[in-house]
């Protein structure tokens, strides 16, 4: 049985980025986004935390998967297409972990 997972991911930028730019990425993540009863986007799904100095962020990420590790994987998978999508290079911004913190049954 499927299950909403919760997970974070932490970034890091060689050099200050906006929120708004972190904003963008997390938008253009290729990942299904979960739905209320009316069918509406859950506005909790996802948040945006971005360090004082510009220069790391975390992505919180609701995702529907059979496992944790499941769950990672496509986060890890989606937030590093996005960053390249984005056109940063692996030594302008990184992926630094993914972890799963907390778990919904469905």
């Amino acid at each position: 049985m499927p299950t909403l997972y919760r997970v974070d991911v932490v970034l890091s930028f060689a050099a200050p980025v906006s929120r708004e730019a972190v904003e963008q990425l997390r938008s253009d993540l290729d990942l299904p986004e979960p739905a209320l009863e009316t069918g509406q986007e859950d506005p909790a799904a996802r948040d945006v935390r971005v360090d004082e100095d510009g220069r790391g962020a975390d992505l919180v990420l609701l995702v529907e998967a059979e496992t944790d590790v499941a769950a990672r994987d496509v986060v890890q998978d989606a937030a590093g297409a996005a960053l390249v999508r984005a056109g940063w290079a692996e030594d302008e911004a990184r992926v630094d972990l993914v972890r799963s913190t907390g778990a919904y049954d469905l």
